[in-house]
């Protein structure tokens, strides 16, 4: 039997990699974060670390991890491949029997604005179906319920989700909410009393309960992302480097 390579001769030419990426038609280019975020006009777009860069490089096109991270276009031309790529490179990751001992999480935040993809939202609903047996879970985030509800899965998001987390919503839609993710009365009031970032309510078929959320002052600075800590933050850093600034910034409390 003969094999396709049988029937080739190696090229004689050295191999230079392919270049540089670029996109002609572009309207706006970003670069990927060391958090694995693009962040544009004023909002974060969660991608993953795998596509993460180093904050200080520049380059219009990164490897990372074994893989080119090109430019964002806003029409959403390559950002609609290259999430596909990621969901189908976590799928192979989730998928792999090798790991299957491991627990896997997936966070997809604004999901909404995913579910308007019919490829991706074909994606998710595999995953959401799937993944369980996997050892795995799939986490979906968002502030508009009715967003969800247009993407025509918001039944079956409810279904294969069976621990959902609410945060403080005291303007909320209390019959929506009241329907659409069978709460009952207490379970109602207690969404809409929650001190908002340090209280989040947990719904689970057996149980609600409310958590809180408590972090010293190092731990605060460096997670929080209300966009006037951000600032301030960020000139901290500027002004006396990262581990003097956050020493100043902690002992101001926030």
């Amino acid at each position: 039997m003969k094999y396709p390579a049988d029937g080739y001769k190696p090229s004689t030419r050295p191999y230079r990699n392919i270049g540089e990426f670029s996109y002609p038609f572009h309207d706006q280019t970003a670069l990927v974060t060391c958090c694995g975020r693009i962040c544009l006009f004023k909002k974060k777009t969660n991608l993953s670390i795998l596509s993460r860069v180093k904050p200080w490089e520049s380059k219009r096109s990164t490897t990372a991890s074994g893989w080119s991270v090109l430019w964002i276009t806003i029409s959403g031309i390559v950002l609609e491949p290259l999430l596909f790529y990621i969901l189908h490179r976590a799928n192979a990751s989730i998928c792999d029997p090798k790991i299957s001992h491991t627990f896997k999480a997936f966070f997809i935040d604004e999901a909404w604005l995913f579910l308007k993809n019919p490829s991706i939202k074909s994606y998710i609903i595999e995953a959401l179906k799937t993944w369980r047996k996997q050892n795995a879970a799939l986490i979906l985030s968002t502030q508009s319920l009715d967003e969800l509800r247009k993407s025509e899965i918001l039944d079956i998001i409810i279904e294969s989700c069976p621990t959902k987390i609410f945060l403080a919503n005291p303007d909320m839609d209390r019959d929506l909410y009241r329907r659409q993710f069978n709460l009952n009365d207490n379970e109602i009031e207690l969404i809409s009393t929650l001190r908002p970032k340090q209280q989040l309510l947990i719904k689970t078929p057996e149980l609600a309960k409310v958590a809180n959320l408590e972090v010293d002052a190092k731990s605060y600075w460096l997670y929080t992302n209300d966009p006037f800590d951000n600032r301030k933050r960020q000139e901290a850093f500027e002004t006396y480097g990262f581990e003097k600034g956050l020493e100043v910034l902690a002992g101001g409390q926030p």
